[in-house]
């Protein structure tokens, strides 16, 4: 008995068959959906953390540039630098020593509260320079 003849003798699919197919293609579908919301929020994540550390890279240029800076500054900080497409939230931390000065910079999310951000929140990035 060959495919052809195989295929016209067949008189479908039973209702069984057709919910197992259903059910199949259901959790394939939920599976891949999973599969893709994660995977995007991962790359927004990696995303914006490039961002924040390109923000605090600039900062710290402007800070070394100008030669002043204040410990415990805080404030919105705008990126890309002269635009308002996104805005992270800016705090500096003065370390001194008597062997070396340096400069944090920490960069993160708006908070919902305006203050100093913590320079090991998971969601923020620290960048340490040392100033002349």
């Amino acid at each position: 008995m060959g495919l052809i003849s195989f295929l016209r003798s067949s008189r479908g699919m039973t209702l069984l068959e057709v919910m197992m197919a259903v059910a199949v293609f259901g959790i394939i579908i939920t599976f891949t959906t999973q599969m893709t919301s994660t995977s995007n929020r991962i790359s927004g994540d990696s995303y914006n953390h490039v961002r924040m550390m390109e923000a605090a890279q600039a900062e710290m240029e402007r800070i070394k540039s100008s030669g002043t800076y204040t410990s415990g500054y805080h404030g919105v900080l705008y990126y890309p630098p002269g635009t308002t497409e996104q805005q992270f939230y800016v705090t500096h931390y003065k370390v001194t020593d008597p062997d070396y000065n340096m400069l944090q910079v920490v960069v993160g999310p708006v908070p919902a509260t305006p203050g100093l951000l913590d320079p090991n929140g998971p969601d923020n990035f620290l960048l340490v320079s040392w100033i002349p």
